[in-house]
């Protein structure tokens, strides 16, 4: 940090020296003028710490930004003693830099905002030289993200230098610089334009957080969940790509420009089954060679004339074969033998601990725990409808994690944004019982409803679900299409989770959600056959061979602005790899 906060100490020299050079001596040497002072303290600003992804990629950083304003009351003091070819000289600057008249420019009060730029030079080279000696430059701290791929739902805002929300927010005194450094300049003889560091205390900066999340998966799933969205014209989508054994997140994708996938709640629908069916084997209530007869429909609770439905009937399924198909006069037979053997608070208890009704911890403040009301609340009905996903609210994040604990053996590991985070997991399911369900969850994308999220030579064990959307306390005809798998199925390294709200036409998951599923985990292939490429902060990359959507994404991280001759891929750039703060970008592309 101390060759960055020297740095930081010779830009805010800097601003004196362009004072000095420009006769800014009212602003900056007056103070000095006709008294003994010799020692002049100037602050320097402490850095925020870096926001990096698990690869080093610069997501969120401080920049240095200079910004200009006009000292009003001084300038009208020496306006009005001007002659009238200097006050017609004023007068064309003014309007120049900022469009106004004379008359509106002087029925302001105070400082009037010419403009803010990365580079001093430009800022001074954008006013008139007249107006120099009426303009106060300042130099502060300003929060650059990268505004790409959702990724500002993860990582939040800072204001005034504190985070309010996302990763700002949640390691905000982490990341806030920890104290201010002090510049002391001595000054010999009556006035010295050039004044001599006599002292430098440096700043002590913020901490960096690395992330678990890969800005290259982040950004391609994106782009598979716009399609998919924008192809099945619903509301909006969410994906979560979460390692399995860990729990730490790879990317964590909205559509939405808010984190839903952590601060709201859907029903899961049939999603949850394999949950279910865990439990009932975990508990003895049922097991494998469990037998049913699907005639479509069945009544959960006698007397009470409400049917829950299938969409055809399945005639005799055993365990296996109801998640597979994903039958739900089964899933609710099932139900009803874990309420038997449990009681309705011994089946909340389990589903609690599968995370359900508690927040994951997830480094996002604000989380919501999902809706899972006190057993004593439950109608008679409740154990019923929960069994299949309704009547109970799960966050995206909720769901993956009590998912991921039926395919990772058993265990629940908690999720993390933070790469060094340490691991922490707990033993929900014995594992015969975790590997049982997985082999059912096999067969479910093998020639069950989730055949169209197969992958040519990958085995992937997963669950599809449609859930049916409640408005106003009713439901109504629009739904949640998703589908959740884990790969390679034999020992899952990877979990998905991919979620299409509200899609119009084709709503089942296993319809809707599982093939974006496949685009996604084939996209995934792609990327790690081919190196990733390495953006480092400040620095140009190698943009050769890049399509003009990675260099409109580089271009945004690195804040430079890009100009672009052809189509295709890229063939030549300016500035040359690995220059240094760069500050424009220009690509020449072609087929």
């Amino acid at each position: 940090m101390k060759d960055k906060s020297y740095t930081r100490a010779i830009l805010v020299v800097g601003i004196f020296g362009a004072f000095t050079a420009l006769s800014f001596i009212r602003l900056v040497v007056s103070p000095l003028w006709g008294i003994t002072k010799k020692n002049w303290n100037i602050s320097v600003p402490p850095e925020r710490g870096r926001i990096l992804d698990r690869e080093g990629r610069v997501l969120a950083s401080d920049t240095f930004i200079y910004k200009a304003y006009l000292d009003l009351s001084y300038l009208k003091r020496v306006y009005s003693r001007s002659d009238k070819g200097t006050q017609f000289e004023m007068e064309r600057a003014l309007h120049l830099v900022t469009n106004l008249s004379t008359s509106d420019i002087f029925s302001k009060k105070g400082f009037l905002f010419l403009g803010e730029s990365k580079e001093k030079s430009d800022l001074l080279s954008a006013i008139p030289p007249i107006l120099l000696k009426f303009t106060n430059i300042s130099m502060s701290m300003e929060r650059r993200r990268a505004a790409v791929a959702s990724l500002p739902t993860i990582l939040g805002k800072v204001i005034d230098g504190k985070g309010i929300s996302g990763i700002e927010k949640f390691y905000d005194e982490l990341l806030r610089g920890r104290r201010t450094g002090k510049i002391v300049l001595r000054y010999s003889g009556f006035v010295n334009l050039q004044p001599e560091v006599e002292k430098f205390v440096p700043p002590i900066d913020g901490s960096d957080v690395t992330l678990s999340i890969n800005l290259d998966l982040q950004r391609v799933i994106y782009e598979d969940l716009l399609e998919a969205v924008k192809n099945s014209s619903a509301t909006s989508g969410n994906a979560i790509l979460m390692e399995s054994k860990t729990g730490r997140i790879l990317a964590m994708v909205t559509t939405n420009n808010w984190n839903d996938n952590v601060l709201g709640y859907i029903e899961p629908g049939s999603t949850i089954k394999p949950v279910i069916y865990s439990i009932a084997l975990q508990t003895d209530s049922a097991t494998p060679s469990f037998h049913h007869n699907c005639t479509g429909r069945i009544q959960p609770v006698r007397g009470l004339n409400i049917f829950i439905r299938d969409i055809k009937p399945h005639g005799e399924v055993d365990m296996r074969k109801a998640l597979v198909v994903s039958c739900n006069t089964a899933t609710v037979k099932i139900a009803g033998l874990i309420k038997e053997k449990l009681g309705i608070s011994g089946f909340y208890r389990w589903l609690k601990k599968f995370g359900f009704g508690e927040k994951t911890g997830i480094e996002i403040p604000g989380e919501s725990s999902g809706v899972l009301r006190d057993p004593r609340r439950w109608s008679a009905i409740d154990y019923a409808e929960i069994a299949i996903g309704q009547g109970i609210g799960v966050t995206p994040l909720q769901l993956i994690s009590a998912i991921n604990t039926v395919v990772n053996g058993g265990v629940y590991v908690k999720p993390s944004l933070n790469l060094n985070s340490p691991i922490q997991s707990r033993r929900v399911l014995d594992e015969k019982v975790a590997d049982t369900i997985r082999s059912f969850m096999v067969e479910v994308v093998e020639h069950g409803t989730g055949e169209r999220a197969k992958v040519p030579g990958l085995k992937i064990a997963g669950k599809t679900g449609t859930a049916q959307k409640a408005i106003n306390g009713r439901y109504v005809k629009r739904y949640h299409s998703l589908f959740i798998g884990a790969f390679p199925a034999d020992d899952p390294k990877y979990i998905l989770l991919v979620h299409i709200d509200d899609p119009k036409g084709e709503f089942l998951g296993g319809d809707v959600a599982a093939p974006v599923f496949a685009k996604i985990v084939e996209d995934m292939i792609g990327i790690h056959e081919k190196k990733p490429l390495k953006i480092y902060e400040n620095v140009m990359p190698n943009l050769i061979g890049l399509s003009l959507k990675d260099v409109l994404t580089i271009s945004k991280l690195l804040g430079v602005g890009v100009k672009i001759h052809g189509s295709g891929l890229v063939r030549r750039q300016l500035p040359a790899p690995g220059t240094i703060n760069p500050h424009c970008l220009e690509v020449w592309m072609d087929h």
